[in-house]
């Protein structure tokens, strides 16, 4: 009898159980770098997206006439950085009514697991992710160099900020009255002083810049306590072509409650109480002898001279060059010596055209023609106003409510909001 011993030395299910076990590792171990580092891509990716999503959110909810778009900027703002992205929850309490408020959004979006559903994981997780934005009124701006009173900018000329978007309004400055002018100049070396500070004005190529550039450093007000910052004074002609310069662009101008700034030189404001920032773009900075600044004021006189008058001939009293025509024209008479013409006997008169016809049959030399003239003003864009060239007259235009400042901890809303994340 034959007998087969088994043969011990065999090792082939063994290298068979070990290679099993060694796949079922080897995936265990690509399902935890791919798909775990592929999760963690994706949450990175939704949170840049959320946190976009939640800011663009914010700023719709800032500008009234953009708050029903709220929710569909910020799916918008979701899925152009994840095109997956789908909305979760949206909630905005006081979207584009209050001053303040908090944006809270909740998105998410699926994440294909390549190698986990092969050892039996899911085939793909939901990335969830939230993010809260809040808006509010600017407590902190890049300013221009000029501040705006207050009474003048919410006044019916101006209306900011429930004025209807592209009214325009013009803002008067007189470097003799400063005190009566709608905005000064701010000198930004003295921003939030003391108020026994003493105050300078800075130099002309400082304002230059400063109107060109702005300034380096952000201005924060302490709303609602004073923002005590000196006035740049009355103001060199060199220093206006440069905010001319700005005409087209929004800029950002603070504004001065003058209940509350400190008094210098008679006429003159030392010190403004900043309240807060509005966005303005700048139309037009005209010169205050130019007639579209100022307009005309009423002007009368006294006009007389002789002439010599034909039967039937016309006399046109525009031709005396007493005034620029047209013109009211009042004590009209017509004499040669002691002879007083009457009129409907010996002259007509159209007030309408200011002419005199002469009906008497017989033609008369050296008559004298005397009248009183009148020519209404008018106003210009900054009412109406004697003439001074070194006046300016700032043309603006209100553009909405923006978005551009910074810390919405906020001052007195005159349009320029900031939103942050909150989480």
């Amino acid at each position: 009898m034959r007998v087969t011993r088994p043969d011990f030395g065999s090792e082939s299910g063994a290298v068979l159980i070990i290679v099993v076990l060694m796949a079922v590792g080897l995936f265990g171990m690509l399902a935890l770098v791919v798909d775990v580092g592929a999760l963690v891509s994706m949450k990175g990716r939704m949170t840049t997206a959320v946190d976009a999503a939640a800011l663009a959110a914010a700023q719709s909810c800032a500008k009234p006439y953009e708050s029903g778009s709220a929710q569909a900027q910020a799916n918008d703002l979701a899925t152009t950085n994840v095109a997956q992205a789908e909305p979760v929850t949206f909630s905005a309490p006081g979207c584009g009514v209050a001053d303040s408020g908090e944006v809270e959004v909740r998105f998410r979006a699926p994440q294909p697991l390549y190698f986990a559903s092969i050892i039996g994981g899911p085939q793909q997780i939901n990335v969830s992710v939230s993010a809260g934005a809040i808006w509010g009124v600017a407590g902190a701006a890049r300013p221009l160099p000029i501040a705006i009173d207050s009474t003048e900018l919410r006044g019916p000329g101006c209306g900011v900020p429930a004025a209807a978007v592209g009214v325009e309004c013009a803002l008067w400055f007189d470097p003799s009255d400063l005190g009566g002018s709608a905005f000064g100049l701010v000198n930004f070396n003295q921003w939030n002083v003391n108020p026994a500070t003493r105050c300078s004005e800075p130099g002309s190529g400082e304002l230059r810049l400063w109107f060109r550039r702005g300034f380096d450093r952000v201005f924060p007000l302490n709303y609602p306590a004073p923002t005590r910052v000196c006035s740049g004074g009355s103001g060199r002609t060199n220093v206006w072509g440069s905010l001319r310069g700005r005409t087209g662009d929004v800029v950002h101008i603070p504004v001065n409650n003058p209940a509350r700034e400190l008094p210098g030189p008679p006429s003159a404001p030392d010190k403004y109480d900043i309240v807060g920032f509005t966005p303005l773009k700048i139309v037009n900075l005209l010169d205050g002898d130019d007639p579209e600044a100022v307009g005309q004021l009423t002007q009368e006189a006294d006009c007389s001279g002789p002439t010599d008058l034909e039967p039937l001939e016309q006399f046109f009293l525009d031709a005396t060059g007493c005034y620029t025509p047209p013109a009211a024209i009042s004590n009209l008479a017509l004499s040669k010596g002691d002879v007083v013409f009457v009129e409907g006997v010996d002259y007509r008169f159209d007030p309408v055209t200011r002419t005199v016809e002469w009906i008497a049959p017989e033609a008369v030399n050296n008559v004298t023609i005397a009248f009183h003239w009148t020519q209404l003003g008018f106003a210009g864009r900054c009412g109406m106003r004697a003439p001074n060239p070194e006046a300016k007259c700032l043309i603006v235009e209100w553009m909405g409510s923006r978005t551009g400042g910074f810390d919405p901890r906020g001052g007195a809303n005159f349009g320029l909001f900031a939103v942050r994340l909150s989480k």
